[in-house]
């Protein structure tokens, strides 16, 4: 399930619903000049209508009168987006703006941009994974000191009378289920990536993935290892119906806190599982949310 909420662009604003993914770095959103299905179905970014809008080259400063603006290709895992690049002022609901570098796309692939319910992305991973510094919001929020502190939080909701939330600048502490632990960031790729001991199964280690780098990316909804970790967690798990969903074990990610102890988290089964029944195979789905990543 996508979870996204409204960003404002340009002055006078304009209004578009955004998905926010911590695997990527960039705004991206439809610009006036796609008419392409994926986005002539979504809110376009019309810089005419805006007076701060300043077209930027991708790769350097403002756009001359008699230059030519430079093009971005972005390849998400089941996309591919290309647009220009614009300068202007961004805001996150009414007190956190900024004026920022953005994407504002001319061709979008219809898979799968045409069927989604959002009409940007909003990247919120590390400095290093947007285009430039002056791309990643965050960043640019926390240069004006719009934020009380530089980091946001995910609640992600699962009863149906709760609301999923993200915060900036600050956690909302009614919304935690335990104490907060702190990792140390591995790798310089830009991706909110962990060191990880080991997988385990009911606390039990796997000896599978010692000393994997895992990215948290909210732009995803399974895990998705290596072929070898995903095989041995299928064999070992071996469902073949929901009906076993009680008896799954617990699966654990062994990671090392920023004091240095080693802390396990764990999913209980109903949160590495899913039900969903298909009109084409009879017996169903296995469920199990799992992927081998792509290369």
């Amino acid at each position: 399930m996508s979870r996204h909420t409204q960003v404002t662009v340009g002055n006078p604003p304009q209004d578009f619903e955004v998905i926010f993914d911590t695997g990527s770095g960039n705004l991206i959103i439809p610009g006036v000049n796609c008419t392409v299905s994926a986005c002539t179905q979504h809110r376009r970014f019309d810089d005419s209508r805006s007076s701060t809008s300043r077209a930027h080259h991708c790769d350097g400063g403002e756009v001359a009168a008699d230059q030519v603006p430079n093009d971005l290709v972005v390849t998400f895992g089941t996309g591919e987006v290309r647009g220009h690049c614009f300068k202007d002022r961004v805001c996150l609901g009414q007190k956190m703006c900024a004026p920022a570098k953005f994407i504002s796309s001319f061709e979008e692939s219809n898979d799968p941009f045409e069927w989604v319910t959002f009409d940007g992305i909003l990247g919120l991973g590390l400095d290093t994974l947007a285009q430039a510094r002056e791309f990643s919001i965050m960043q640019r929020l926390e240069h004006r000191r719009s934020l009380k502190a530089p980091l946001f939080a995910f609640f992600f909701a699962r009863a149906k009378d709760e609301k999923s939330e993200i915060t900036f600048g600050d956690i909302q502490q009614d919304k935690l289920g335990s104490k907060m632990y702190w990792f140390k960031v591995s790798g310089k790729a830009g991706y909110w990536q962990v060191e990880i001991q080991d997988i385990f199964l009911d606390g039990e280690a796997q000896n599978i993935c010692r000393g994997c780098h895992v990215a948290i990316d909210t732009g995803s909804s399974e895990i998705a290892g290596p072929q070898h970790v995903i095989d041995h967690l299928s064999d070992k798990l071996q469902i073949k119906s929901c009906q076993q969903r009680a008896k799954l074990p617990k699966l654990g990610f062994a990671i090392k806190e920023h004091g240095g102890k080693t802390k396990l988290l764990s999913l209980s089964p109903e949160h590495y599982t899913h039900e969903q029944r298909l009109a084409w195979e009879a017996q169903g789905s296995s469920g199990l949310l799992m992927r081998v990543a792509s290369k």
